[in-house]
């Protein structure tokens, strides 16, 4: 089954960012994913095509995928 993480912020503007990694670790917590958020806050290095920057984190998701094959 396939697993993204879905790193939702609220900009400066009050809108929501959302970055999207495709096989996050497994195991992974809640503290180290509020980590790696916080320094892209801190970093500026991300923005909208607006301009719209991250201020602060809003929710964390891990989202499971799961294919089947439809046959005839």
């Amino acid at each position: 089954m396939a697993q993204s993480l879905q790193m939702v912020f609220k900009t400066v503007a009050g809108k929501s960012l959302s970055l999207m990694v495709n096989d996050p670790k497994e195991n992974l917590t809640k503290a180290e994913v509020e980590a790696v958020m916080q320094a892209v806050i801190a970093s500026g290095a991300i923005e909208t095509a607006k301009g719209d920057k991250p201020a602060a984190i809003k929710e964390i998701f891990v989202i499971s995928k799961d294919k089947q094959l439809l046959s005839a």
